[in-house]
């Protein structure tokens, strides 16, 4: 499913490139030769940051299936060139020769994505990663300046004289001083070490409980799958909520969710004769009963719940995740006339209970994450209703008669 959805992600990018626009060029902000082992430190780090690497050029139309970076990152630096794994069988070498202009390029496709366009390859950037593909735009542009910077330390040359006939570098003169050197390493040093953010994203969420049936009513109880639409007529059976999302560090996310789920299940129309199930009616050989008003029975819940997930493969654009939430639940269920304007009978009551979640989301630029999950773990509700339909007390508190929401559950949800 991801290398589908990864597949069908590049042919876009390829249909798609005449809207690509470039969005920035790299600026030599360090200018001595003193900074090549912080430069290097953060050109380690900003690897981390790749969604993939191309090969071709998304100018010239899709030319290969792409690389994920390998985790270890086997980076070499050189005065004539920088290499660093693809996989872990392939090795790209930048080299530093020529001075060719490196610039970083956007195109849209399910929201923005970055590309640094090296020879040979393309380097595409996660979702939220822009400052990243800056700096390490940034840094490769340092590591053709080595021999220069190291010429400047050694007296050869001076900054001045690298600065006078390159265009790329006059932009950036008012940083190129050596007397900023100090202010310099406080750059580096943040850079090296990103600040950690928690974020907080509301959520709303549409949700569909498979198998969408209950077991058994007060009457035409169900014994099986088999027989249940021979039995019973037509369902309404839905979830909604909402929450917020708190994430973390290192792919742990906490959530707040409130959520109400309302089924609705026919069970007699109107002058409809049904075997009761309930109270004595058995005992007052009551073997059948005609509601000349039917019968419909409706489960409201609402759930307040407190929860955990924690994601998998947080660089991509889908990430899978597992969870675990607990919370409470406070239901109310009816007995109602066809037309629902009478009541049979009500009950209603409140239940702590866990669940345990999966899913997967999938992360856009400017369109939020959509997440497709998988909840266990359903809402039970047993009660004993007073004089149900005028034949006496319908108890669910045996097992085989034990009502609740459905479970388990699929839905799909959406968080900004």
């Amino acid at each position: 499913m991801k290398f589908l959805f990864l597949f069908l992600t590049l042919i876009c990018m390829n249909s798609y490139a005449q809207k690509i626009t470039p969005v920035y060029s790299g600026t030599l902000k360090y200018t001595t030769i003193d900074m090549l082992d912080s430069v290097k430190n953060e050109f380690s780090e900003m690897l981390n940051y790749v969604y993939y690497c191309q090969r071709g050029n998304v100018n010239v139309g899709f030319s290969g299936l792409p690389y994920y970076l390998s985790k270890d990152k086997g980076l070499v630096v050189t005065p004539d060139s920088v290499s660093f794994n693809l996989s872990k069988k392939i090795k790209y070498s930048f080299l530093c020769k020529g001075k060719q202009e490196i610039k970083i390029v956007e195109y849209s496709f399910l929201g923005k994505v970055y590309i640094i366009e090296l020879p040979g390859i393309e380097v595409v950037w996660r979702i939220k990663d822009l400052e990243s593909a800056k700096k390490f735009a940034d840094d490769l542009l340092y590591f053709q300046y080595m021999k220069d910077l190291a010429s400047v330390k050694n007296g050869s040359t001076n900054i001045a004289d690298i600065l006078k006939n390159d265009s790329i570098i006059k932009k950036t003169t008012e940083l190129s001083s050596v007397s900023n050197e100090s202010k310099v390493v406080d750059n580096v040093n943040n850079a090296n070490t990103p600040p950690k953010k928690v974020s907080f994203n509301p959520i709303f969420r549409i949700i569909k409980p498979i198998p969408k049936w209950i077991w058994a009513t007060a009457i035409t109880p169900i014994r099986s799958p088999s027989n249940f639409k021979s039995e019973y007529g037509k369902i309404t059976n839905w979830g909604f909520g909402s929450g917020l999302e708190m994430h973390l560090n290192d792919g742990i996310t906490l959530f707040f969710d409130l959520t109400t789920y309302k089924y609705k299940l026919e069970i007699a129309e109107k002058g409809e004769t049904v075997h009761p199930a309930l109270g004595n009616a058995e005992s007052a050989d009551v073997s059948s009963l005609t509601l000349a008003d039917g019968a419909k029975y409706s489960n409201n819940t609402g759930s307040l719940r407190l929860g955990i997930k924690y994601n998998f493969y947080r660089e991509k654009v889908c990430q899978p995740w597992i969870g675990f939430a607990y919370g409470m639940n406070v239901w109310q269920v009816k007995y109602l006339t066809w037309d629902e304007k009478k009541t049979y009978g009500k009950a209603n009551g409140t239940q702590w209970r866990p669940a345990i979640l999966a899913g997967i989301d999938f992360k856009t630029k400017d369109m939020g994450t959509y997440t497709f999950f998988f909840e266990a773990i359903g809402t039970t509700a047993q009660y004993t209703m007073k004089n149900l339909f005028g034949l006496g007390d319908y108890d669910t508190h045996g097992a085989s008669a034990e009502m609740g929401y459905p479970t388990p559950r699929i839905g799909l949800s959406v968080s900004f």
